[in-house]
This record gives structure tokens, C-alpha cells and sequence, in this order.
């Protein structure tokens, strides 16, 4: 059984490809790039791998199964550009993060398949992330806690969601800003670079930087 959904804006995140840390956590298994050319009705597609050991028979085999389900004439996402371009237009705006692209999980007896389309001529139409929907769910799930920030005595300072963005202040008045995604309870990338939550803030110190969450 295939269940299609738009994706949340959490869920968006993981459309992208993913730091080493992330994949190894959400059970990232590869992606699926394609297009449908020039004439908006060919179907081109590009493998890349990100773990062999999670590219199992049966895997494939549901990652098949998707797909040949999104071109049939039942759904349609993927049977051609137009017919993406309409499936994408039927939601509301705020259902999920449009922007350039529209977003949607997909999920399957054992895996979850982040779809991102740009019904474009030009651009390449999807990206499909492929994961093990166990581990995606449970890295979610643990996610929703938010991102912790301390000062060195430990205390919390403030929470973030993950994705979100923090401001750091030098000693000078200089400004910088940084997208932060979610490892663990206690630790956080922060510019492609996990840290410990303790580690950031000893870091901050020695420097005499400030930080603060970014308002959305």
C-alpha cells in the first residue's frame, strides 16, 4: 500500500541530500533524480547511492513499486510535467511548503520516500530521498523536542526548531547566521559541523561570541 501525502515542513528538510550524521540516523538509502526532457512527456531518471548495505531487494522492489504507481493514469504525479504541475496546484497553499517546489512523503510498508517536484522546463522535476521509515520516523519524532542551546554553566538558553536559525554576535558587532539541524538531545549541526550542545557554548565563550535564535 502507498500512502501519499504533502510533506510538512519538518518533513521538507529531508529532501535535500543530507550530512553524513543525518543520513546515517534517518536511514537514508539514496535518491532518485529525473526529468521529463523537452517535450515535458519523457521520463529520465539518475540513481545515487548513499548506503549499499540499506539498498536491499526488497527495498528496490518498493522503491519500483512507487514509482511505476506515481506515472500510472491513478496518480499521476509523475506521468508527465503537466500532469505534475495539476497535482501540485490541487492543494492549498498552506497545506505544505510550496515555494519553487512542492513537497510529499510517501510511505510504504518499510520506507519513506521524500518527493520534491519543480514542474519546470529546464530543471530537473523530482528528487525522491529514500529512507527507512522506521529510523525517519523515530529521528522525527525525537526532533520535535526542539534543539537545545546552553550557556557553559549548562543552563538553557533557548530552543529552536530544527531547521531554524541562530544569530551569532562577535566581540566587534559582526553578525552571522546559521541553519541548525537536529542530531540528538545533545548535540546539533551548526554550519556542516556537529557539536556537543556544551561543546558550542565553551566555543562561544572563548571566542566572546553571543547567540540568539533568529525570528521567523
Amino acid at each position: 500500500m502507498v500512502i501519499i501525502k504533502p510533506a510538512t515542513k519538518e518533513e521538507c528538510l529531508y529532501s535535500f541530500r543530507q550530512h553524513p550524521q543525518i543520513a546515517s540516523q534517518t536511514g537514508c538509502i539514496g535518491y532518485l533524480r529525473g526529468d521529463f526532457g523537452k517535450t515535458g512527456q519523457e521520463f529520465f531518471t539518475s540513481w545515487f547511492p548513499i548506503s549499499n548495505t540499506l539498498k536491499t531487494e526488497f527495498f528496490c522492489k518498493e522503491l519500483d513499486k512507487t514509482v511505476n504507481y506515481l506515472r500510472s493514469i491513478k496518480c499521476g504525479l509523475l506521468a508527465d510535467r503537466a500532469h505534475m504541475r495539476g497535482f501540485c496546484a490541487a492543494f492549498p497553499e498552506d497545506e505544505f511548503e510550496r515555494g519553487p517546489r512542492c513537497c510529499f512523503r510517501i510511505d510504504t510498508e518499510a520506507h519513506t520516500f521524500i518527493l520534491s517536484c519543480t514542474p519546470n522546463c529546464g530543471d530537473y522535476n523530482f528528487y525522491i530521498y529514500c529512507y527507512v521509515r522506521k529510523w525517519f520516523t523515530n529521528h522525527l519524532q525525537d526532533a520535535k523536542g526542539g534543539i537545545r542551546f546552553v550557556d557553559t554553566d549548562y543552563n538553557e538558553l533557548f530552543r529552536i526548531n530544527d531547521g531554524d536559525r541562530i544569530e551569532v554576535v562577535s566581540l566587534t558587532g559582526d553578525k552571522s547566521e546559521y541553519e541548525c539541524r537536529f542530531i540528538s538531545s545533545y548535540h546539533v549541526l551548526i554550519n556542516n559541523k556537529v557539536f556537543h550542545i556544551m561543546e558550542f557554548a565553551e566555543r562561544m565563550e572563548q571566542l566572546g561570541k553571543t547567540y540568539r535564535p533568529v525570528k521567523n
